[in-house]
């Protein structure tokens, strides 16, 4: 059975809106690199995600999309998003997980942050990678994807 992830972005690290916008973000078959130093033993090739963002924008998830490789431990390479660090010096080798990401909004999340709430799905949490029931991952791949 596959599993589902909330990957929470923090902008103040990483700008993923502003990959999304470069016209190499569909270029690259929307593929991106995301830090994956928890849950790395779980995490699996096909594995559904969800890009939540929170900060100044209005929270809640603002992609959907699927684990495309294994974990690695590299650097985010520059030409899937990884010139969007805020300090370059941040983008250190680490383990990492391929995601093609199949459906986004730049401007209004997909799914709001009180609908989450609503469903029981935390939000708002500490850390890059939050798992989900599986119950949680079927409401909210139904909620993006109709």
């Amino acid at each position: 059975m596959q599993n589902c992830w909330v990957l929470q972005e923090n902008p103040r690290l990483w700008d993923f809106l502003g990959w999304c916008s470069d016209p190499a973000f569909e270029r690259k078959g929307r593929l991106l690199f995301w830090t994956a130093r928890q849950h790395r033993k779980e995490i699996r090739y096909g594995d559904s995600v969800f890009i939540y963002i929170g900060g100044k924008r209005e929270p809640g998830i603002y992609a959907f999309g699927r684990v495309a490789s294994d974990i690695v431990e590299i650097k985010e390479p520059i030409e899937l998003g990884g010139n969007y660090w805020s300090d370059p010096t941040d983008n250190r080798e680490e383990p990492r997980v391929l995601v093609r990401i199949e459906c986004y909004r730049k401007d209004t999340p997909l799914i709001e942050r009180a609908t989450l709430q609503k469903m029981g799905i935390p939000v708002g949490f500490q850390g890059t990678v939050r798992g989900l029931t599986h119950s949680q991952g079927r409401t909210l791949v139904q909620a993006v994807t109709g």
